[in-house]
């Protein structure tokens, strides 16, 4: 069925000028001015059609067609068109918000006449990634992406920089075999990047090889390996009220010698996170720095090196327990230290999985809040916990 057009007709009436405006209108002193489009949902941009009568004016200069967005006050120039003849004009917009237009019938000595009319433009909540904008990056800095809209990413290799910040949006892979592929650093201070591998990503001279938390921003299972950064946290830098869930890090280096994870002044949350090093000498797995209250790091696996390192804490009031590593000084009482038992270690993609008698299994806090997707009580790393991969 073809969809019926929207359709707004608006009364263009003369607005009274300190001098006399010198026209004259054949049909009238009134004309009309029509609206109409058939969006569904704008992609990438789509067409707004303007029309009006054919009308004569004496002492002609131009139209002049301006458009306002419903969040913004300020008129936009859209076109001036000289040709008297006109009777229309397509408008491309590349933007889902509401929008109003005037139209303005100007004369030779500057004077004008404006109507104006609103359309509704249908809202855009999600785009693809690459059937409809050809990465992550380019994606979230469409104007069609908003506060809560997400944007989902099919298996490539994405080389563009993810800047996720300003806008609270949801960027997460549809791709079932960590094939969704980041090759640059990311930097996230508020929303949700979820689901995807960064790897071989070298960041000389910044914090954070591959991923850059701040904010609010949550990062949740991703796969984070094989990265470098100058500075601090080779795999991830940590700060403010930033969390991190079910995600994977292995073999991130660091020029200052913390290799995987970075924290400094947190008051975030880091739960069933597994952390890996194998045949890395010297390093911090994790460390953390001035941790703030309600810092909590629960329910994760850290493996290989010096595998938690505290550089100081200036709070008592954080939780750091039911994890396997090696108790530190404000670490609580349910901590482990045995062999995690993972799958295998030995190939170009080591496998995390948990053999089915390692002592993480339904070892994690026993709070029904961080219980398995199947009820039973929470198991340490990655795969366990109600967010498991």
């Amino acid at each position: 069925m073809m969809k019926k057009p929207l359709f707004l007709i608006v009364s263009l009436m003369f607005l009274s000028c300190e001098w006399p405006f010198n026209t004259t209108i054949s049909d009238g002193e009134v004309f009309t001015l029509a609206i109409t489009h058939n969006i569904s949902r704008i992609a990438d941009s789509a067409e707004v059609q303007l029309s009006w009568d054919p009308m004569s004016v004496e002492n002609f200069s131009h139209f002049r067609v301006e458009r306002q967005s419903v969040i913004d006050s300020d008129w936009v120039f859209v076109v001036d068109i000289e040709n008297p003849l006109t009777v229309g004009y397509k408008d491309f917009i590349h933007d889902d918000a509401d929008l109003t237009y005037r139209m303005g019938v100007m004369d030779s000595d500057g004077n004008v006449l404006w109507g104006d009319g609103s359309t509704l433009i249908p809202k855009t909540t999600s785009l693809s990634v690459p059937s409809e904008w050809l990465t992550p990056g380019m994606a979230f800095k469409s104007l069609l992406i908003d506060d809560g809209d997400s944007i989902l990413v099919s298996a490539g290799t994405y080389s563009d920089t993810l800047s996720m910040v300003g806008k609270t949006v949801y960027v997460t892979s549809i791709s079932e075999t960590d094939t969704a592929i980041l090759l640059s650093r990311v930097w996230i201070n508020t929303g949700v990047l979820k689901g995807f591998t960064l790897i071989n990503i070298s960041a000389t001279r910044q914090d954070g090889g591959g991923i850059y938390i701040a904010g609010n921003g949550q990062v949740r299972n991703c796969i984070i390996r094989d990265n470098y950064a100058g500075q601090f946290g080779g795999g991830v830098f940590l700060q403010e009220e930033g969390s991190m869930y079910n995600n994977i890090l292995y073999n991130n280096m660091s020029g200052y010698g913390y290799m995987n994870l970075y924290i400094v002044g947190s008051s975030g949350k880091v739960v069933n996170n597994t952390f890996v090093l194998d045949g890395v000498s010297g390093g911090s797995n994790v460390a953390v720095s001035a941790l703030k209250d309600g810092f909590t790091f629960l329910n994760n696996i850290i493996y290989g090196s010096r595998n938690f390192k505290v550089l100081s804490v200036d709070t008592s009031s954080v939780m750091i327990d039911y994890s396997r590593m090696n108790p530190v000084s404000i670490s609580g009482d349910s901590i482990i230290t045995a062999d995690p038992q993972f799958i295998s270690l030995e190939s170009e993609f080591p496998d995390v999985h948990l053999q089915s008698t390692s002592p993480c299994i339904n070892a994690g806090h026993p709070d029904l809040q961080y219980n398995n997707v199947d009820g039973t009580r929470n198991t340490m790393g990655a795969y366990g916990g109600p967010g498991a991969r």
